[in-house]
């Protein structure tokens, strides 16, 4: 799996939190974020920063953010 970094538009939640509501890839290639299921933090170290769980065009995707980056892993 390759990490490709994303911008990322976002609002924030009643506790200031952001939350994604567009992603768009370095080709210029823009998706919506039709809901955001769930987002927190890992207890067990598995990843770093916050992976959100986000519903795109009916797929579900793992959105990171870390340090300031959003990125996604992509097989390709």
């Amino acid at each position: 799996m390759k990490k490709v970094v994303v911008k990322v538009e976002t609002t924030e939640d009643e506790n200031g939190w952001p939350v994604p509501k567009c992603l768009t890839w370095k080709n210029g290639v823009r998706y919506w974020v039709d809901r955001v299921l769930y987002y927190a933090r890992a207890v067990d170290g598995e990843y770093d920063g916050i992976r959100y769980t986000i519903n795109i065009k009916g797929e579900e995707v793992f959105l990171y953010h870390d340090n300031g980056e959003w990125y996604v892993f992509s097989r390709g």
